[in-house]
């Protein structure tokens, strides 16, 4: 959570909102528990889980360990665990939540499921904001809606110590980053296959501890000393974590006398045969961080019913080609589709219309189709034709075996394109969109840590926005991160530039971070960097360096530069790409991108300069004295200047 802040320093802002929204609400139910008005009348809210197990082999976590671990989260969030008795000098607070989990029965696309979902893999974790287990481009494995379904990532982690984490409500992930993660080794109480036993971690506790921050809970001990700083009153004050397996009375300087220090709460850190009990204020805190907007969703979410298939129901499962946001300098794309059966019945015949910007380009109806319950085929389809600019490209079934599709909700799949050799300049981009990067613009982060955000904290030089590379927290030396424009088409044009605004500040004692400018003419085959230079050398106002996590706070901080690419005219399409090198410095901000050409005019002249009379003079006549430019193709051999006082007596 750290990292996020610092990275995306708008998500601390939203945090501390939402968390003030939250202790609000919790104040009121705890209020209304004292005066005997809250009556435990709320529904139970059970919630889908869907287990990404990530493994080399993931096999070795079974289905029985899956079914294990849901049922030590269901006894222990319910205060069924019948390990409750070395806690019983705290029976008169020991409580329960109202939160029950399932496994997911169906997808987000309504497709029948186990809640299971196996990847044979070596990525690890790496916990925090990209966390390489969660994305399936980077061998894990993409997380089903965030907002419907919570998210466990079973696996390695790349720091063996970490047992698991897990996000807070109220802070601002992407969505698909949502959920927890635990490592593989103290998941269950039955040991997956081919583990190191961790002897101290094996009663699948470190999933009840975790899913107690996914919804809201601090560290018994929380920031230390002995205040009621986690939040909770009904929790004794302790001053820093339990390790080991107590017995007996325990206490600290916080809780000097009986009971003592509460060791076998979930939220302190002994032993999994410790800990053995949630508070009565828990329970609430957790069941009203259902609550918070990145939560709420799970109180509605359908995933734990089972789906009834109908009997006539083909759909469009995905568009396996164009991917989305697919950006192209070519006339055409080509179009490929999983087609699911999503009926009872064989589906034999189908009809599958592609629209693009709403224009039907193309009906299809596969020959010899014999497609079973619930199975999928891919099929190739003609190329899509493209216009220039943005394409939204459709395609849905109907008619399936002939009659009225059962469930029209699932016939459509829509992913957009970009035909960008012929977009016409100028491109101008400030960021001020909430979208990052920019529709058609790509992300380059080969190493999966930080990388260029839209951030809205500081001054930037226009508008509210501007994007930026938070090096001040980076820590891989050399790193690259680049921010690429989609291809444009040039046309006819006599100069080609770009510019833009940069800030910079680095910190003392370590080299100064990079910054390149490189443009492709092949729509991102290769690029040729054309613009090269350290960024304390162009972009840093004195002082150039500073030990805080610099932000811009005034304009002056900004420096335009501006970079002639001319020589690609000939190409007829140009992409850029700004490419930042981190050296373990400190931030890089970038703001108002213009690219644009100039077209020169045969005969075209100006003026550039009045030399005389000066803006102050001590006589009563003078001789007009200006400069002249010729902005033409040609030579200029004549020209007439008209000149006025005043705006009058024109000559």
């Amino acid at each position: 959570m750290d990292n996020l802040f610092l990275t995306v320093p708008s998500a601390k802002a939203v945090f501390d909102q939402n968390q003030v929204i939250l202790q609000r609400a919790f104040e009121e139910k705890v209020a209304q528990l004292a005066s005997n008005n809250y009556n435990r009348t709320t529904a139970i809210t059970t919630i889908p889980v869907v287990f990404h197990i990530v493994l080399p082999n993931p096999a070795n976590v079974t289905d029985a360990a899956v079914t294990d671990q849901l049922n030590i989260l269901n006894r222990d969030f319910s205060g069924l665990n019948p390990d409750s008795t070395n806690a019983t000098a705290f029976y008169s607070v020991r409580g329960h939540s109202e939160i029950r989990f399932c496994l997911a029965q169906r997808t987000p696309a309504n497709i029948p499921a186990t809640g299971i979902v196996r990847v044979a893999s070596s990525t690890t974790s790496s916990v925090g904001l990209g966390d390489p287990i969660k994305y399936t481009s980077s061998g894990g494995s993409d997380a089903w809606d965030g907002d419907k379904y919570l998210n466990i990532w079973v696996g390695i982690p790349a720091n063996p110590n970490i047992l698991g984490y897990a996000w807070f409500p109220g802070t601002p992930p992407p969505i698909q980053e949502r959920g927890a993660f635990c490592n593989f080794r103290s998941f269950s109480s039955i040991q997956p296959t081919g583990s190191s036993l961790f002897s101290a971690y094996d009663n699948g506790r470190t999933l009840t501890h975790e899913l107690g921050h996914y919804f809201n809970l601090q560290h018994i001990w929380a920031a230390a000393g002995c205040g009621n700083d986690d939040g909770v009153s009904d929790t004794p004050p302790q001053d820093v974590e339990s390790f080991g397996c107590p017995s007996g009375l325990q206490t600290d300087a916080c809780s000097p006398s009986a009971p003592g220090k509460m060791y076998q709460n979930y939220m302190d850190y002994t032993d999994d045969d410790c800990m053995t009990m949630f508070t009565i204020l828990q329970g609430v805190r957790m069941q009203t961080a259902l609550s918070d907007p990145t939560r709420i969703g799970l109180t509605t979410s359908i995933g734990c019913l089972p789906v009834v298939l109908a009997p006539n129901d083909a759909s469009i499962l995905t568009i396996v080609s164009p991917v989305p946001n697919f950006v192209t300098c070519d006339p055409t794309v080509p179009l490929t589709i999983t087609l699911r059966n999503a009926g009872t019945n064989s589906l034999t015949s189908v009809v599958v219309t592609v629209k693009r910007n709403g224009t039907t380009i193309q009906t299809f109806s596969p020959v010899g189709l014999n497609l079973a319950s619930n199975t999928t085929q891919n099929f190739t389809l003609n190329p899509v034709p493209l216009v220039l600019g943005a394409n939204s490209i459709e395609v849905c079934t109907s008619l399936p075996n002939g009659v009225a599709d059962t469930d029209p909700t699932n016939d459509c799949k829509t992913n957009n394109v970009i035909q960008g050799a012929g977009t016409p300049l100028p491109l101008v981009e400030g960021f001020e969109g909430v979208t990052f990067p920019p529709i058609g613009w790509q992300r380059i982060n080969p190493d999966g840590g930080l990388t260029w955000q839209r951030n809205t904290i500081g001054l930037m030089h226009g508008g509210i926005a501007d994007a930026f590379v938070n090096h001040f927290n980076y820590g891989t030396n050399g790193a690259t991160d680049d921010l690429i424009s989609p291809p444009y088409s040039i046309g006819v044009a006599d100069s080609l530039w770009v510019s833009f605004w940069g800030a910079y500040k680095g910190f003392p004692g370590f080299p100064f971070e990079e910054f390149q400018v490189a443009v492709s003419t092949n729509c991102g085959g290769s690029f040729t960097t054309v613009y090269n230079v350290r960024d304390d050398t162009v972009f840093a106002v004195a002082p150039v360096t500073t030990t805080a996590n610099w932000t811009t706070s005034s304009l002056d901080q900004w420096i335009r530069q501006s970079v002639d690419l001319s020589s690609v005219i000939p190409s007829g399409n140009v992409q850029v790409r700004f490419r930042t090198i981190n050296r373990f410095g400190n931030n890089f901000f970038l703001d108002d991108i213009n690219l644009d050409k100039k077209i020169f005019l045969n005969n075209d002249a100006g003026v550039t300069a009045i030399n005389s009379p000066a803006s102050r003079i001590c006589v009563s006549s003078a001789v007009p004295v200006v400069v002249i430019k010729n902005y033409g193709k040609i030579n200029l051999t004549s020209v007439k200047i008209n000149y006025q006082l005043d705006g009058t007596g024109a000559v």
